[in-house]
């Protein structure tokens, strides 16, 4: 959610093009990723913003991905968990601390980029996100997609965890790594009380941003 002034838009073709144009992206999959084109109906406008499902993930033709973008700038997108839709992970058993960490350092970046796009004033605007994960219990954390980091936690037996934190639009990339931790930290908690050091979720931040995918 932005909390700012910027000029008032309304749900054309135009702000969705905006949201789109040089978009960052980090997973081949990226968050508010649409399709809007006379071939599909995935993508469309309703309800003063732009809405999108698309079914599939990289990873599998399971899966899925709805999200919402409101001209008010409030942002909201749901994707089923990789972990569940990936080949040689069996379903709702792993939670890939790696990959998540990956996403939402996608997310703050995302959310930046639509703040700018959309004209705000970087001095005095505030960026809000929350998180919330859910079908947790059960599963461990581990990372299938860095088999180096060679983790294992206890299991979790909290079914959901919901976090939030404000970042101030003029936050500078390089700095991103503690407002991504303040999303994921509660998260691995879940985990038995996991707490990795702020140098591994930095050294993940800044490899995710080193790499924009195209």
């Amino acid at each position: 959610m932005i909390d700012g002034q910027f000029p008032l838009v309304t749900p054309t073709a135009d702000f969705f093009r905006r949201l789109q144009l040089n978009k960052p992206s980090y997973s081949g999959w990226s968050l508010w990723h649409g399709d809007y084109s006379l071939s599909s109906n995935s993508t469309y406008p309703f309800q003063d913003g732009w809405e999108s499902f698309m079914a599939g993930t990289p990873l599998k033709s399971e899966g899925f991905d709805f999200w919402r973008a409101e001209v008010a700038g409030h942002f909201y997108h749901i994707r089923m968990i990789w972990d569940d839709c990936t080949n040689g992970v069996e379903p709702q058993t792993q939670l890939d601390f790696v990959l998540h960490t990956r996403h939402v350092t996608e997310a703050v970046s995302i959310g930046a980029y639509f703040a700018r796009i959309l004209g705000c004033d970087e001095t005095a605007t505030t960026i809000g996100f929350a998180c919330r994960w859910s079908k947790l219990k059960g599963r461990v954390l581990h990372s299938w997609s860095d088999p180096q980091r060679g983790f294992v936690s206890p299991a979790a037996v909290q079914d959901e965890q919901t976090t939030s934190v404000a970042m101030p639009l003029e936050t500078p990339p390089p700095a991103f790594a503690p407002v991504v931790e303040s999303l994921v930290g509660p998260l691995f908690a879940v985990f038995g009380g996991t707490k990795f050091e702020s140098m591994v979720i930095e050294q993940i931040v800044r490899a995710t941003l080193s790499r924009p995918f195209r």
